[in-house]
């Protein structure tokens, strides 16, 4: 397979960014009212509705380090298992 220098990444699947969700996931991180099992309720729920990207943009947000989707997820129940 030849990669073409204008595509540098052609078999990674971008999912487009989508700035409503990360507001989302901000705002349950930094409610106040939220404890740490409530916090991670409200964070499956949301990954129950809106799909695996919200583990993506999760550890994103917390780290600074994007992950693809089920690769997030699994470090995500990582880090709750550890908690």
């Amino acid at each position: 397979m030849s990669i073409d220098a204008a595509d540098p990444a052609p078999d990674v699947d971008v999912v487009p960014w989508r700035p409503e969700l990360t507001e989302t996931i901000y705002s349950l991180l930094y409610r106040d009212d939220l404890g740490h099992d409530r916090l991670i309720a409200e964070l499956e729920d949301l990954a129950r509705n809106e799909g695996p990207v919200v583990y993506s943009e999760l550890l994103y947000l917390l780290s600074h380090l994007r992950f693809e989707e089920e690769e997030a997820e699994r470090q995500w129940h990582g880090v709750i298992r550890h908690r």
